[in-house]
């Protein structure tokens, strides 16, 4: 049969641009890094303010790879940085510089670490009762401070500086800090000694609801059954969240049921609708 007009085939391409989809979970975890303050947990919302808060990603910080992996599509991070029991800050004291020397400041880390051992503070004299501060990390100067006083009553005071580094205490007001450049010492991890007590006592920072809006719990690389239930407890009391856990590195399917089952009555067998627990570990 003839056409009577030109057929016309056309080929359909898709050509169109779609935002990525973003998660719009909150989520807390718990874990150690090279950095950051211990004292409270810390929000971040993109992967380069997690590198600025809690430090480039290290093998011994499988948390941190989890919250730079979550921060590829969220962008609500809550980390409750943790340490060994007896871990220590890195501090220096400045005195006055006098023969008979009195200390002035005590500049001391804002978290436990041998990472802020890698911090120092230069102070610049710019009249008899005014000082600039400037700080410094890993030999780069990263803050800076000018015109800062001893006086409590200042907005300038020294005292009320906000540092994401260091922490500044005036040990005697009546004297001027030295010039010079002064690097901070003393910190340690104690990560030989880091245990699941410490993982606990961080995921205790999350148990109220009132305090912090989370949907998503998880203390990555802890698969010691105390931590489990404690998240998996949290996560009920809470009723707004789920615990995210995984099996123990290097079992096989069969062995990583037994282990979900109480691994033979070793430990009560996790069931908690607050919970998933994941297998298998990729690399």
């Amino acid at each position: 049969m003839p056409f009577i007009a030109p057929g016309v085939y056309s080929i359909e391409e898709d050509f169109s641009d779609y935002a990525s989809a973003l998660s719009t979970s909150i989520a807390a975890f718990v874990g150690w890094t090279p950095k950051g303050r211990t004292d409270e947990p810390i929000f971040v919302s993109s992967q380069e303010r997690a590198i600025k808060e809690l430090g480039k990603p290290v093998k011994t910080s499988l948390a941190l790879y989890s919250a730079l992996a979550f921060l590829e599509k969220g962008s609500q991070l809550w980390f409750k940085r943790v340490v060994g029991p007896s871990a220590t800050k890195s501090s220096v004291v400045i005195t006055d510089g006098a023969a008979t020397p009195t200390n002035v400041l005590n500049v001391s880390a804002v978290g436990e670490g041998s990472y802020y051992n890698n911090v120092s503070v230069q102070i610049r004299n710019e009249n008899t009762s005014e000082f600039s501060v400037f700080v410094f990390e890993n030999s780069e100067l990263v803050e800076n401070y000018p015109y800062r006083n001893l006086n409590p009553d200042s907005p300038d005071y020294v005292g009320n500086i906000k540092s994401s580094l260091v922490k500044f205490t005036v040990l005697n007001n009546s004297k001027q800090p030295k010039d010079g450049i002064y690097q901070l010492t003393g910190g340690s991890d104690d990560l030989g000694n880091l245990t699941y007590t410490q993982i606990i006592n961080g995921l205790d920072a999350f148990a109220s609801a009132e305090s912090i809006d989370i949907n998503i719990l998880a203390a990555p690389g802890w698969s010691h059954p105390a931590v489990i239930n404690e998240g998996l407890s949290i996560c009920e009391n809470r009723g707004d969240c789920i615990y995210i856990a995984e099996v123990p590195f290097g079992l096989n399917p069969q062995d990583a049921v037994a282990w979900h089952n109480g691994n033979g009555g070793s430990f009560q067998a996790f069931n908690s609708s607050y919970g998933a627990l994941y297998y298998n570990w990729l690399l």
